[in-house]
């Protein structure tokens, strides 16, 4: 038998919430936006097969837990392991609760893992007391073999996730992508299927996203398990999903999934929401999309300028984008933008051409809602090569990126991207933009859901002075 705690430490800030339960971007916010950290949940799914085996999920930021309240549960539970995934701009924090954890408890094995340790594993070991420090987005295999002291079958399928063992309720209900509650995650890809190779072999996939190298190869799970998964979240009382997988799977399995979604009567008791490529589907694929329950789907905008787009090797051509939006919302479905601002080779004039679209989309209804994010050459992707190779960089304390302040050269005030960040927010105060919501409102959820998604927009950026 082992005991293992699956934690993520207290990360308290004057600015906010931290978002560190996802890997793929890092900010603070005033209003919290816990989202689901799948890949953690299943791995202790998998230990959970074991049935000696005693987990404990310690998420500190989606509980609000101090110090000495996380210190407390460890010393109580007295876990044989204690595992901990961490993103770049928590790696500092965690080597700090780390070298703390074995200095006080030197009995306790500790397993470090994420995408900094796999970027950036020498620093890890330099700074780092962890007795393990796990590299690749697969990590969850060699955690495994470790606290068991077994090989996880290579032909089983990894399991449902334990959703009670995760502890679903604390990411169930404060996340604004979700229009009925209660609501969660799955994840039916590991990750994205766009990995193009160029002709010497390299892979040329989006140059900003962690997730090439820390899963550079796309497994998609059998429809018949998601399937049985989506069955198991209806019986379980949820009324929505997102998939998590980088990009959705597409063509014969993305018509087999949704033609027995329809088929076995899902889409009567759940929605869904999926992260999307433009230029993937068809115009009758958005339509059996809608037809099996899609109400959302997210979409990596990125930027108006296609210069910047052939640069980040998103494989998007700027006509295909209004084709799509236009085609998903009138089907019904709610299209969410990503954008990023803040390249170091865009002017100010190309980030307001970003801002403009994404206005003009959305005040057409093309687009529903939209994120805006600062551009980040997080270690281990082609762009942080890209900037160390320009000199871009301004420094690499990574505490400090957390998109508060820049971290690269631009070719204009970082205050004036803080602006344009905040001006797509404040789309959602435009009376076309609202008449456009107030057209949409069928219910009583969906009120609930614009009152929340108008707080987390009233609240976003307090702290920007």
């Amino acid at each position: 038998m082992a005991k293992v705690i699956m934690a993520w430490p207290p990360c308290r800030n004057e600015k906010g919430h931290a978002t560190h339960a996802q890997n793929r971007q890092y900010q603070f916010f005033k209003d919290p936006t816990y989202i689901y950290p799948v890949i953690p949940a299943i791995f202790i799914s998998m230990l959970r097969l074991e049935p000696d085996n005693e987990v404990l999920w310690v998420d500190s930021v989606a509980e609000e837990l101090g110090d000495v309240e996380f210190s407390k549960l460890i010393v109580d539970m007295k876990p044989d392991w204690v595992v901990l995934e961490a993103n770049t701009m928590l790696a500092e924090r965690y080597y700090e609760v780390i070298n703390g954890l074995k200095q006080t408890l030197p009995s306790i094995k500790v397993i470090f893992t994420g995408e900094h340790p796999t970027a950036m594993p020498l620093e890890a070991k330099q700074k780092c007391l962890a007795d393990y420090i796990l590299t690749g987005g697969k990590w969850y295999y060699d955690a495994y073999k470790l606290i068991t002291g077994k090989e996880y079958p290579k032909e089983r399928l990894l399991p449902h996730i334990d959703r009670d063992s995760s502890r679903w309720w604390l990411y169930a209900y404060d996340n604004g992508n979700f229009a009925r509650t209660p609501a969660t995650y799955t994840m039916f890809a590991q990750d994205c299927w766009y990995r193009p190779k160029s002709p010497d072999g390299t892979t040329k996939a989006c140059t900003f996203c962690t997730w090439v190298g820390y899963h550079p190869e796309n497994k998609i799970r059998p429809v018949e398990d998601a399937l049985q998964e989506v069955e198991e979240l209806i019986n379980k009382g949820f009324k929505e999903f997102f998939d998590d997988s980088g990009t959705f799977p597409v063509g014969k399995w993305l018509k087999e999934f949704c033609e027995k979604f329809i088929e076995r009567g899902y889409n009567k008791h759940i929605v869904w929401g999926c992260n999307m490529r433009f230029g993937a589907l068809k115009d009758e694929e958005f339509a059996l999309m809608a037809k099996a329950g899609c109400r959302f789907i997210l979409w990596g905008f990125e930027s108006a300028n296609q210069k910047t787009l052939d640069m980040l090797q998103k494989g998007t051509k700027m006509e295909r984008i209004e084709q799509d939006l236009k085609v998903s919302s009138g089907y019904g479905i709610w299209n969410h933008l990503t954008i990023m601002f803040g390249y170091p080779w865009e002017s100010i004039e190309e980030e307001r051409r970003t801002y403009k679209m994404a206005k003009r989309f959305m005040l057409k209804d093309w687009a529903s809602s939209a994120q805006a994010t600062i551009c980040m050459p997080y270690p281990g992707t082609a762009l942080y090569k890209q900037c160390k190779e320009n000199d871009w960089l301004l420094h690499e304390d990574w505490k400090r990126w957390d998109m508060s302040e820049p971290v690269v050269k631009m070719k204009h005030d970082f205050k004036e991207i803080l602006k344009l960040q905040k001006k797509v927010y404040n789309i959602s105060y435009h009376p076309i933009f609202i008449w456009n919501k107030l057209k949409r409102i069928k219910s009583f959820d969906d009120l609930c859901f614009y009152f929340r998604l108008f707080k987390k927009v009233f609240k976003r950026f307090e702290y920007i002075g």
